[in-house]
């Protein structure tokens, strides 16, 4: 399984988003990636109009994929073409299929480009500092 958890626990914060109780980790040997979302990250899981959750729910199986995806464009952890395709992959593993991943895919290549240029250095910074205050806790409860 590439998550640690499919479903992880999250609390309501308003209409469209929610709080991570718990570490998300995703692992890819294939591409060698190991991604840790830190608790109290906020997600609003896929950012799908209204219209097509029928099609193409905003939760779902695809949660844990939604949430990873939105930790890469928040904290710009690396290029967006790379976000992308991380979440391409994570889709993938999670079981969706070719049409619904590579139909959400192109839609987050088509428009998820004006939510990477809205980013600011402020809101970057907070977004890295809640993995850096995680990593800093969790290593020192281990120690």
């Amino acid at each position: 399984m590439p998550f640690n958890d499919i479903y992880p626990a999250a609390d309501q914060v308003n209409e469209r988003e929610y709080r991570l109780l718990q570490p998300l980790v995703y692992i890819n040997e294939k591409e060698n990636l190991n991604i840790t979302v830190p608790p109290g990250f906020i997600t609003d899981y896929g950012s799908v109009p209204q219209a097509f959750w029928n099609i193409i729910p905003p939760q779902g199986f695809l949660a844990a994929a939604y949430i990873l995806h939105d930790w890469l464009y928040a904290s710009e952890a690396f290029e967006r073409t790379k976000c992308d395709w991380i979440f391409l992959c994570a889709m993938q593993e999670l079981g969706a299929s070719w049409v619904k991943r590579n139909t959400i895919y192109s839609a987050v290549r088509c428009f998820g480009g004006s939510v990477w240029k809205a980013h600011t250095p402020e809101g970057i910074a907070a977004a890295r500092k809640l993995l850096t205050d995680y990593e800093d806790r969790f290593f020192k409860e281990s120690a």
